[in-house]
């Protein structure tokens, strides 16, 4: 079993989300901040507080009344109220006054995904290895010269785990050999608006989501393969691994070059979206001794975690970046 010990960097904004999303009875927004509110000790807080009024304001049955009181009821300096305190963007904030007085969807947050009993946001392994996966097989399609839009079960077909009555054999997936950890961070999520843009049109209606933003910051992560993985590979698919690590960046370069001068194409057609300062940091990850770069979440694009020859005409952005590239380090 080799283990292979990595560092990870963010260089762009990431959203992992967890399925959930935050309403406006959720959380409650004062100055720079937004609050997760634990909603029973809240309600007893109120209760408590002023029974009588309280059972009015919930009775009037109007929701932008409830918001506007539990807003002046919150008490910042109280922690007992609230699991967490998040940063947001200043539209947020400044939009939040009409959040609390609608009735349809307005103020809908999405939750990225935390770890139950800390709280703390997490990249899982399966994200991880999923893009691994994606930037391997690309390199498997390259090799076998198939064309991608051809088999119903490409990937199976480029590993060669299709059975006698033509269906896939999940059971051989040579990739059950090949995994990675969750990577805990300790750094806090940030509440920003999410858009997607194309030509002609700079945006759309817009979404909050929970980030983790870029930072110098790094977390360690670990990837265990097995010689089964690499035999695989040798006696099946007649590719022969000589240094799992020098082939994993070999993948990931070839894979997310192609990724990344998709996304500079695209960039350089918006006005009033820049990608120079990021590419940077990624050209040069990916021209130094043992780094390389991956692409990581939700909102990355179609193009990012297929195989197949997709090209999107759309980018989804936070704070004007795109979503998902991080450095990956595999110095000692």
């Amino acid at each position: 079993m080799a283990k292979i010990e990595f560092k990870l960097k963010i260089v762009s904004p990431i959203f992992i989300g967890s399925g959930n999303k935050l309403t406006p009875l959720n959380y409650i927004i004062k100055g720079n901040y937004l609050y997760k509110i634990k909603e029973s000790a809240f309600i007893k807080y109120l209760l408590d507080d002023d029974k009588k009024r309280f059972m009015q304001i919930v009775d009037s049955d109007n929701i932008g009344n409830i918001n506007r009181y539990y807003l002046d009821k919150f008490d910042i300096n109280n922690k007992d109220l609230y699991f967490t305190r998040l940063s947001i963007t200043t539209e947020l904030s400044k939009k939040y006054n009409s959040i609390i007085s609608s009735y349809d969807n307005q103020g809908l947050i999405d939750e990225f995904i935390t770890n139950s009993l800390t709280g703390k946001p997490y990249i899982p392994g399966s994200s991880l290895k999923g893009s691994f996966r994606t930037a391997i097989l690309t390199k498997l399609l390259k090799q076998q010269r198939i064309n991608p839009d051809a088999p119903k079960d490409i990937e199976m077909t480029l590993l060669k785990t299709i059975n006698d009555r033509g269906n896939p054999s999940i059971p051989d997936d040579p990739f059950k050999h090949f995994k990675i950890g969750d990577m805990f961070f300790t750094q806090s999520l940030k509440v920003s608006k999410s858009e997607n843009i194309k030509p002609g049109r700079n945006s759309s209606i817009p979404e909050f989501r929970e980030v983790l933003m870029p930072s110098e910051n790094v977390i360690s992560g670990q990837i265990s393969v097995h010689k089964d993985f690499m035999s695989y590979f040798s006696n099946k698919l007649n590719f022969n691994i000589a240094d799992i690590k020098s082939f994993l960046i070999d993948c990931l370069n070839e894979f997310y070059t192609l990724i990344l001068n998709q996304d500079k194409t695209f960039f350089a057609t918006m006005r009033g979206y820049s990608l120079s300062n990021i590419s940077s940091k990624l050209e040069t990850a990916m021209t130094t001794t043992d780094k390389t770069i991956i692409r990581l979440g939700k909102g990355q694009g179609k193009n990012s975690f297929s195989i197949k020859n997709h090209s999107s005409s759309t980018r989804n952005v936070v704070e004007n970046m795109p979503l998902g590239w991080c450095e990956i380090d595999f110095s000692e």
